[in-house]
C-alpha cells in the first residue's frame, strides 16, 4: 500500500510492483491527478482517501491489511509565504498521526517504509552520510527532517520496523514536469531551447526505477529493526552536463543562449554515501547516460509525449 501513490515517486514504486506481479494499492487524495498510474491501469487498485483522515484511512487497512505501507505522501513545492509553511506543516504532521492510528487496523505484522530526502542532509562539505546530524538549510529540508525524527519516533513507540529512504535527485518518466529534464525533452520534441542556471548546480542524480527497487528491497528486507538508508549514485553531475548529456542523445542544441533567471530551489549538493548496501541488496544499476537514454525513449512515446506536452516551456 502506497500512501501517495499519485506522486512520482509513489507511483514508480507501485508500477515496479505491478510489473513483478505484487497486490499493489495505491492511496491518493480525492482531487489528485491519477496519470502516472495509466501504465499499471488495471494491475493496481486506487483508493482515494484524505490521508489526515485516520478512521477512513484505518478502514482502508484494516480491509487491506497491508504487509507494507509506503509513506510517500508529502505537501508539494519549496513553500516561503508564511501561511504555506504553516499549511505544509500541519499537513504533514496530520497525515503522520493518521498514518500511524490506521496502522492500529492491521491485524498482523507490517513494515514501513518512509520515502525521506537528502535535503534533510543540507550541506556539511563532505558526501552525505545517514548516521550524521541533520542540518537542513531550507524549508522543505526541515520539514523532511522532522517527518523522519517523528516518523522514527512514532515507529518505535509502535513496535514497526520502519526503513527511511533517503532519496537524492529522482528522475525519469513521470518526473515533476516543471523541472530541468522533462523541460529537455519536451523542447527536444518541440525543436525549442531550454535556459539553465549560469551556477553549476551539482545533483546525485538516480533513476526511479533505482528508487522504486530500493523500495521494493527495503520492504522484503529480513530486518526487525528500523534503519535509514541513502538512495543515490555516489556520483555529482552538473545540470549543464545533464543538460549537454541530452543534447547528445537527441542529437541537437537544447541549452538556451540566455540563461535561466529564476531562483534555485535546490542550491548545490554533496553526494551520497552508499552505507549499509549489503542489508538491502540495493545498488543503483542504472548509469546517469543509461537512465537518460531510457528517458528520451520515453518522451518519443505516446504516454510520453501526452505527459510533457502539457508542461509550460522555461525558454
Amino acid at each position: 500500500m502506497v500512501l501517495g501513490g499519485g506522486g512520482a515517486i509513489g507511483s514508480a514504486v507501485l508500477r515496479r510492483a505491478a510489473e513483478r506481479g505484487m497486490e499493489a494499492h495505491a492511496v491518493l487524495r480525492a482531487g489528485t491527478n491519477d496519470e502516472r498510474l495509466d501504465p499499471c491501469r488495471g494491475r493496481v487498485a486506487s483508493h482515494r482517501v484524505d490521508l489526515a483522515d485516520a478512521e477512513t484511512l484505518g478502514l482502508l487497512v484494516g480491509r487491506v491489511q497491508p504487509s507494507v505501507m509506503v509513506a510517500a505522501a508529502f505537501p508539494p513545492g519549496h513553500a516561503t509565504a508564511d501561511a504555506v509553511r504553516r499549511a505544509h506543516g500541519s499537513q504533514m504532521l496530520a497525515n503522520l498521526f493518521a498514518l500511524f492510528e490506521a496502522i492500529r487496523a492491521r491485524t498482523g505484522e507490517v513494515r514501513l517504509v518512509l520515502v525521506g530526502s537528502a535535503a534533510a542532509y543540507g550541506h556539511g562539505g563532505a558526501p552525505c552520510d545517514p548516521g550524521q546530524a541533520l542540518r537542513p538549510q531550507g524549508f522543505r529540508g526541515a520539514l523532511k527532517a522532522a517527518e523522519s525524527l517523528l516518523t522514527r519516533q512514532l515507529a518505535g513507540e509502535a513496535g514497526i520496523p520502519c526503513v527511511e529512504l533517503r532519496v537524492f535527485t529522482a528522475y525519469g518518466p513521470y518526473e515533476q514536469r516543471e523541472r530541468l529534464l522533462p523541460q529537455l525533452m519536451r523542447a527536444a520534441l518541440l525543436g525549442e531551447r531550454v535556459a539553465i542556471l549560469p551556477e553549476p548546480r551539482h545533483r546525485d542524480w538516480v533513476h526511479f526505477e533505482d528508487v522504486a527497487d530500493a523500495c521494493l528491497a527495503a520492504a522484503a528486507s529480513p530486518a526487525t529493526d528500523s534503519a535509514v538508508f541513502n538512495v543515490c549514485s555516489g556520483r555529482l553531475h552538473s545540470l549543464r552536463e545533464a543538460a549537454e548529456a541530452v543534447e547528445r542523445i537527441v542529437g541537437r542544441t537544447l541549452i538556451a543562449e540566455h540563461s535561466w533567471s529564476g531562483r534555485d530551489q535546490y542550491g548545490d549538493a554533496e553526494p551520497g554515501l552508499l552505507a549499509d548496501v549489503d542489508r538491502f541488496d540495493w545498488r543503483p544499476r542504472i548509469s546517469f547516460e543509461a537512465g537518460l537514454v531510457s528517458y528520451w525513449g520515453w518522451a518519443r512515446s505516446e504516454a510520453g509525449r501526452r505527459y510533457l506536452m502539457q508542461a509550460r516551456s522555461r525558454t
